[in-house]
């Protein structure tokens, strides 16, 4: 949801299956990461380098897993929409649909709010407990606001 958001519209179907291969490189390096994820992982826990606990491990093994599975299936779909030109038509016009983009768009707001919200409260409990977990918070927290700033200033001169 997040990718087809900020992807660009199409005017026809060509310029929308160009964009749907774009979108699969995006795939891949999804993959590669998941597989850079489990090789560091495995790396990290044996021989010399065994920093990692068990649950961390696994975590770790788990989220790369994700990523290889998660970006398969969605190659998978783009691919299996690309095989018919009646199937891009149709996704094309449920992706640039305007009801659809004001759904996404508010969803990706209220979802980033929140967790501006989520991460504040974590920030007031954390300095309670332990001050590497409340700076480490802090430091998500100015960085969200600086990308939001940055990418606002984007967007108001790109449009």
């Amino acid at each position: 949801m997040l990718m087809k958001t900020l992807a660009p519209t199409a005017a026809n179907d060509q310029e929308f299956i160009n964009i749907l291969k774009k979108r699969t490189a995006y795939f891949f390096i999804m993959i590669a990461l998941g597989i850079i994820t489990i090789l560091c992982s495995l790396y990290f826990s044996s021989g010399n380098h065994a920093y990692l606990s068990d649950y961390s491990k696994g975590l770790y093994c788990g989220m790369g897993t994700g990523l290889i599975l998660g970006g398969i299936l969605l190659i998978v779909k783009i691919r299996f929409t690309l095989t018919d030109k009646k199937k891009v038509h149709t996704a094309r016009l449920k992706e640039q649909d305007e009801r659809n983009q004001a759904i996404a768009q508010k969803a990706v707001h209220s979802a980033l709010l929140i967790l501006l919200i989520l991460i504040y409260l974590a920030m007031l409990i954390s300095s309670f407990f332990n001050l590497v977990i409340f700076k480490t918070l802090l430091c998500t927290a100015m960085a969200f606001m600086l990308l939001l700033a940055i990418t606002k200033f984007y967007y108001q001169h790109k449009y």
